[in-house]
């Protein structure tokens, strides 16, 4: 404990005393006897993460979900993984987060790979090369013909912008989504900001760019692995009244192949 004593400031010495005074306050902050205690910062979250910001994600994801049951997609994917690096225009038409079709076009307009994801099995033809295969929907299975090591469902999760519910906050003030994921969010929309997991040979982490008069992404990044990533950029996003999902055939005369990696 310091103790001061300050002698009584005569008239004409304004600027002494305050200078006494200033110095007296220093020296008061710079010897408390307690140190300053903080509470923990959010690892993923936001500063404020509270039951009520909370509920904002959970009932944006909710309508988002419900939205989300007849959707097309359209704009350019640019992928680069260990197996592939590629950038096209693309078209996702799909159900929820369950079936989706992926056609990609090549840069005369011509189809370059129609990729299907169902619940059961994926399938992607390459008329290029007249050729189709055909893996299980796992992981394994995506790793297979696209390099990202990803269940398929979860794939669609990330470019619709859907987490799993609920959400809760842990010990360390992190949201976490019912997969495990650690959630960063708008406090006051409850749109997805971030979102960080795992894989089967590391972590990922995607980001999301809203545009600000849109109710949807304008741009998602994912990353993972080394040097690994999936940028999409969004150009429409269309919410339609019923489904226009029709799973591409198999053209007459296409071969199957194997996939790039046994699934």
């Amino acid at each position: 404990m310091i103790r001061l004593t300050l002698s009584p400031c005569g008239r004409g010495k304004g600027e002494g005393c305050r200078d006494v005074t200033a110095i007296a306050l220093l020296l008061l902050l710079s010897t408390s006897c307690a140190p300053l205690t903080l509470p923990p910062a959010p690892l993923y979250g936001p500063d404020a993460v509270t039951e009520q910001t909370l509920t904002r994600l959970q009932h944006d994801q909710a309508r988002r979900r419900q939205q989300l049951s007849f959707w097309r997609i359209s704009g350019i994917l640019d992928l680069e993984t260990s197996q592939m690096e590629r950038r096209n225009r693309v078209v996702l038409t799909g159900e929820g987060d369950q079936r989706a079709r992926f056609v990609l076009y090549g840069p005369f307009r011509q189809v370059a790979r129609d990729l299907l994801l169902t619940p059961d099995y994926l399938r992607m033809i390459q008329p290029e090369r007249r050729e189709w295969v055909e893996v299980p929907a796992t992981a394994e299975g995506l790793a297979a013909i696209t390099g990202i090591l990803l269940a398929p469902q979860q794939l669609l999760r990330i470019m619709l912008a859907l987490v799993e519910l609920p959400v809760q906050i842990d010990g360390n003030y992190r949201v976490i989504g019912a997969g495990g994921e650690q959630l960063q969010f708008q406090p006051e929309t409850g749109r997805l900001l971030q979102r960080r997991g795992g894989t089967g040979d590391g972590r990922y982490q995607v980001d999301y760019h809203w545009h600000a008069e849109r109710d949807h992404p304008e741009r998602i990044e994912l990353t993972w692995g080394e040097r690994q990533r999936l940028v999409w950029i969004v150009e429409e996003w269309q919410l339609l009244p019923v489904s226009a999902f029709v799973p591409g055939a198999i053209p007459a005369g296409f071969q199957r192949s194997a996939p790039l990696t046994s699934p």
